[in-house]
């Protein structure tokens, strides 16, 4: 008898094969699947640290944050390439790099780069705040790397720093203009900054000699524009004295001279003291485009700086004065003279009361006030603190009062006649009793024509003429300016407009501009002075 095998069937062999084949599909999947939890683990792991570093602690990553983020500000987050020789960038940056102290810098990363490593490389700590031991550490560390890439940036360009001093050098020497001086001092200023973080440069420590050979040179041939040692320290520069100048007069070569009480520098402004703002300039007036204006930028105390909100005060002269002034190398304004001062023209006074409108109308607390004499060609530049407190900002007010009550004193029918009453070349100077009862009407300034329109713009249709009327209403008396006309065939003017009494002087600001104060269409005045004329430009 046969031994019988049982065999499976062909039904039966095909289910074995599928399931056979499935629960290998499951192993090889379950396998593929470990191999990724793995890598995926071993990836997490290179890319941060779930502890903290040895003697690293969540203080100390808070502190290297604050200490790495304000170096990295100084330096890479505001670099330029030195190889761009026409750029004057460093004459800027200078203060920022003294201030950065890359020296003591480099010894302070070296010394973390022994304790911390990992802080030195790229996502050292992970590659995201919250990958790492502490976002502060995370944040750490981003710093860092920037600033070891701005240092390999800095060693790949040093090669060309000597020769962006050398564009300066040789700027001075091929210019005749005002920037000769500037030139002279931007490559001492680029030689300078550099030298800040490459100190061992010898060809740099060279064309920085080089530089101020050529700035000797320069100054010795604008000496009679120097008016004192101080000046010559102080290119380029504004400072604020509590004192004004002393000495006041001229050099051998018969240029102004003044000396400075260098005690009495001040760095804080306080509204409504003495405060003498000095530009010593490396050019004369003239060569800057004539009388500097006076251009303020202010920003409160912990505040963002905003390069643009400039504010521009034109500064008074008489006529004159003009040529005098523009052969000068330097501007005096103090900002708060005595309020019983007495100037010569009541307009005079418009420069210090805009400047403390200005300030009354800001809120009170601590300001950076940049301040630069020249509008379009800046002459010297300075930057200071103002204290506007409230207990300042009220007696600041009163100073206010005070010097526009000097001023209304001072203002006189303008021109230097005899201020004889001019009433009767009106034929209807009726007409201006709606401002009051006139005191006084005076022409002044100069006359013009309006001619006829074409074809018969040959011919003269108006003469016109300026004035200035004295009334007086409410117990107040107002000087307003007049516009007149005459036919070419009349004898006697009439009365048209009234002018613009208040176009004298104007601040420009970057909120609208702040205006001489006015009564109702023209400058207060007492009424002693509707007899007295006085230029007031």
């Amino acid at each position: 008898m046969g031994l019988l095998v049982s065999t499976p069937s062909q039904a039966q062999f095909g289910g074995l094969k599928k399931g056979l084949k499935n629960k290998l599909k499951r192993k090889k999947k379950k396998k593929t699947s470990t191999r990724t939890s793995s890598r995926s683990s071993s990836r997490s792991s290179r890319g941060s640290s779930a502890t903290m570093p040895k003697g690293m602690t969540a203080e100390l990553a808070k502190e290297y944050k604050a200490f790495y983020k304000a170096k990295y500000e100084l330096s890479a987050n505001n670099w330029y390439h030195p190889t761009n020789a026409s750029s004057k960038f460093m004459a800027e940056k200078l203060p920022m790099l003294k201030k950065l102290n890359y020296p003591a810098l480099k010894k302070r990363m070296d010394e973390d780069r022994k304790k911390f490593p990992k802080m030195f490389n790229k996502y050292g700590y992970g590659n995201s705040a919250s990958s790492a031991p502490t976002p502060d550490l995370y944040w750490a560390n981003h710093y860092v790397t920037k600033i070891v890439a701005w240092e390999k940036q800095v060693a790949n360009e040093e090669k060309h720093m000597p020769g962006a001093v050398q564009h300066w050098i040789t700027q001075c020497e091929n210019t005749k203009g005002p920037n000769k001086i500037q030139y002279a001092q931007d490559a001492i200023a680029l030689a300078d900054a550099l030298l800040t973080i490459k100190p061992q440069n010898e060809l740099l420590k060279e064309y920085k000699q080089e530089a101020q050979k050529t700035l000797d040179k320069s100054l010795t041939n604008f000496r009679e524009y120097i008016t004192s040692d101080f000046h010559k320290t102080h290119l380029k520069q504004v400072v604020i004295f509590s004192k004004g100048p002393k000495n006041m007069g001229k050099n051998s070569m018969g240029k102004p001279k003044f000396d400075v009480d260098e005690s009495s520098i001040i760095n804080t402004i306080i509204p409504g003291k003495p405060a003498h703002v000095i530009g010593f300039f490396a050019a004369t007036n003239k060569q800057g485009g004539g009388v500097p204006s006076f251009v303020f930028n202010m920003t409160k105390v912990g505040e963002k700086y905003n390069k643009h909100a400039k504010n521009t005060q034109t500064m008074y002269f008489r006529a004159k004065d003009r040529g005098k002034l523009k052969d000068q190398a330097f501007y005096i304004f103090n900002l708060f003279p005595d309020t019983k001062i007495q100037y010569k023209s009541h307009i005079e006074y418009i420069p210090h009361l805009n400047f403390t409108k200005y300030l009354l109308r800001q809120v009170p607390g601590k300001y950076n006030i940049e301040i630069t004499w020249g509008r379009n060609n800046p002459m010297a530049k300075g930057t200071f603190t103002l204290d506007l407190s409230i207990e300042n900002r009220k007696k600041l007010k009163e100073y206010y009062n005070q010097l526009m009550a000097t001023k209304i004193a001072a203002v006189t029918m303008p021109g230097s006649g005899n201020c004889v009453d001019q009433a009767h070349k009106v034929v209807n100077k009726d007409h201006l009793n709606k401002y009051g009862k006139r005191l006084k009407l005076v022409f002044h300034g100069p006359g013009g024509k309006i001619m006829k329109p074409w074809p018969n713009n040959h011919q003269v249709e108006w003469y016109t003429a300026q004035g200035y009327g004295a009334f007086e209403k409410d117990g107040k008396v107002e000087i307003i300016h007049l516009e007149f006309r005459r036919a070419p065939t009349a004898t006697r003017w009439k009365w048209h407009s009234i002018g613009k009494t208040g176009g004298h002087l104007n601040m420009q600001t970057t909120n609208g501009g702040i205006k001489p104060e006015m009564l109702n269409f023209g400058y207060e005045m007492k009424k002693a002075n509707v007899n007295k004329c006085a230029p007031w430009l």
